[in-house]
């Protein structure tokens, strides 16, 4: 399927993995076994679920990394096609096998990841698209990308060049990008427009241990929107002189796979279409409470009808404030949809 590229594309660089999630009852001692249910193959890699996200919500995004030559890597291209993800920036590297990640989600939600960066790492600078500025509106960059080099270096180089072409950039740090490489990322906080972490990480980069602390020194480096992920808290999220803590939604959680990437999508996705700061981070809590009520990759069911349903079903059973808020996220969705 050939996908026309608008020029307000979001380009976003990280890793592209095969998922295999395996639901299991409990850890099991040592040399005993694990009898499953069923298991499932899916997209993932932070990059790639949130370029999904922001695809099936309608918005232009470009997924940019490398995969392997293997057989599994016929499957990822296949799986990118099916949910509209373009293919031109996507690299096949002999040296290595594509990514893979196994996971064990267990009866709470939680999960477990045994990680295969493989051919991830390998893109290089010479790799970038040279396009690639003139066809984006946004930088998005996974924190995975820092972790070992060549694919460092590009994730460098790719700022250098959004910054001199004037182009917003974002991070989503992940937690261990952030434990291992922070001496990396520190130098580049202040060239970001957005900047999601979570409350750990947020402490690594900033010194600061409270939230409000970790947000004000993001703002005070230059950030525009600063993101705390405090996952069944909700998020603190400040942007133009405003400051939101806004509560997790209610649901029951089945996999909380790729739930900060879908968080992600949201803040994007916002951000992308200007809506006010308290829509931001209610759409970015409900994609991730979407994600998380849902077992395996967040390449399912996303839409705006579905989100707007969801928010439907789930309204009644939030706190009074959060019910109005959700009623005015859902008037702005319908608008920029035109559904009623």
């Amino acid at each position: 399927m050939e996908i026309l590229l608008k020029a307000d594309s979001i380009f976003v660089f990280g890793d592209i993995n095969l998922d295999i999630s395996m639901p299991v009852p409990d850890t099991p001692k040592p040399g005993r076994d694990v009898y499953l249910d069923h298991i499932l193959f899916n997209l993932g890699g932070s990059a790639t679920n949130t370029c999904i996200a922001l695809t099936q919500l309608g918005l232009s995004s470009r997924l940019f990394g490398s995969i392997g030559t293997d057989p599994n890597s016929q499957h990822i291209l296949k799986e990118m096609v099916h949910y509209g993800i373009g293919t031109e920036h996507i690299l096949r590297k002999p040296d290595k096998p594509s990514g893979h990640i196994f996971l064990t989600i267990f009866p709470n939600g939680e999960r477990t990841m045994y990680s295969f960066r493989g051919a991830n790492t390998l893109t290089a600078p010479e790799d970038i698209p040279s396009t690639w500025t003139q066809e984006s509106a946004l930088l998005h960059l996974s924190g995975y990308t820092f972790l070992e080099r060549p694919q460092r270096d590009t994730a460098l180089k790719l700022i250098a060049e959004a910054r001199d072409n004037s182009i917003p950039i974002s991070m989503d740090t992940g937690m261990d990008p952030v434990l291992i490489s922070h001496n990396y990322m520190k130098p580049i906080l202040d060239k970001l427009e957005i900047c999601i972490c979570g409350r750990q990480e947020g402490a690594v980069l900033t010194g600061r241990q409270q939230p409000e602390e970790i947000i004000r020194s993001l703002i005070d480096l230059g950030v525009s929107c600063a993101v705390i992920k405090l996952g069944s808290e909700g998020c603190l999220v400040g942007m133009n002189d405003k400051l939101i803590n806004m509560p997790a939604l209610a649901v029951p959680v089945v996999d909380t796979t790729g739930s900060g990437d879908a968080f992600s999508a949201g803040i994007l996705y916002a951000w992308k279409q200007r809506l006010p700061l308290i829509d931001m981070c209610i759409l970015a809590n409900g994609l991730g409470a979407f994600k998380a009520m849902r077992l395996g990759s967040i390449s399912t069911n996303l839409s705006h009808v579905s989100i707007l349903s969801f928010l439907r079903n789930i309204r009644d059973k939030q706190e009074k404030e959060l019910q109005e808020a959700i009623d005015n996220l859902m008037d702005d969705i319908s608008s920029i949809s035109g559904d009623d």
